[in-house]
């Protein structure tokens, strides 16, 4: 499996406020936000084992490209990890949006 997974997110409103449900939905990743040339407000995260979120908040679906190149090391069960961390991201992305499609 690929070190990136993107995952396309689709509010349940036009007035939620994207920043703060990500902050809320994922509390344990410090995260930071700016601006990206031509992609608006992007929010980045990363949690205590090394796994990267970067949310473009402004895109329509939503992007979230999260990285697990940094996180653990590359043998044992590395694969079985990755796979459990996409599913839990799934379903507590999934509490507050509609997921449009995960690409591993």
């Amino acid at each position: 499996m690929k070190d990136n997974v993107s995952i396309d997110l689709v509010p349940p409103t036009d007035a939620c406020d994207v920043q703060e449900a990500v902050r809320f939905l994922l509390p344990e990743f410090e995260w930071t936000s700016g601006l990206a040339m031509n992609q608006g407000v992007c929010l980045s995260g990363k949690d205590t084992q090394g796994v990267k979120i970067q949310v473009w908040a402004e895109q329509a679906p939503i992007t979230a490209i999260v990285s697990y190149y940094s996180a653990w090391p590359r043998e044992g069960d590395r694969e079985l990890r990755k796979l459990a961390s996409i599913s839990e991201l799934q379903r507590r992305l999934g509490a507050s949006f509609q997921l449009a499609r995960v690409v591993m």
